[in-house]
């Protein structure tokens, strides 16, 4: 069962990617070319956000390793309350509420894998990290 929300550093990304997930479902073809769907769900699940951020501080950098292990040392999840700064270029209130995984969406951020650091120069870096959102039936 998952812990409580870790806010993300609330450093604005250079780019954001969204992806909202697939429906579970499985598809079954007969021999004859007919086929049944059966879906699994009526949520889409592991929808992706992918963030880059590029020429911040080593400091901005340590706040998001800092999040990374935080996170996932206790299995918590990520969280990005509104007004936070990842969603900042989206005036839509539906694609922010879908981003940060409420309303339709209600997914739990975790890391897909371990943010990336590129050191660019001194006290520069490039970050990239892949969060992918799961449905946890030990949560509201």
């Amino acid at each position: 069962m998952a812990g409580r929300p870790r806010e993300f550093p609330n450093i604005k990304p250079t780019s954001r990617s969204y992806s909202p997930g697939e429906y579970p479902q499985t598809l079954f073809k007969a021999q004859n070319g007919a086929s049944v769907a059966v879906r699994f769900g009526n949520r889409a699940v592991e929808s992706r956000l992918s963030l880059s951020f590029q020429n911040i501080t080593d400091d901005q950098a340590r706040q998001i390793l800092g999040n990374y292990y935080d996170t996932n040392g206790s299995w918590d999840y990520v969280s990005f309350p509104s007004g936070h700064a990842m969603l900042s270029g989206t005036e839509d209130n539906f694609l922010q509420k879908q981003m940060r995984g409420e309303g339709d969406n209600p997914v739990k951020y975790r890391y897909a894998e371990p943010p990336k650091v590129d050191y660019v120069f001194m006290d520069i870096c490039t970050v990239t990290c892949e969060l992918i959102g799961y449905l946890d039936g030990g949560l509201d």
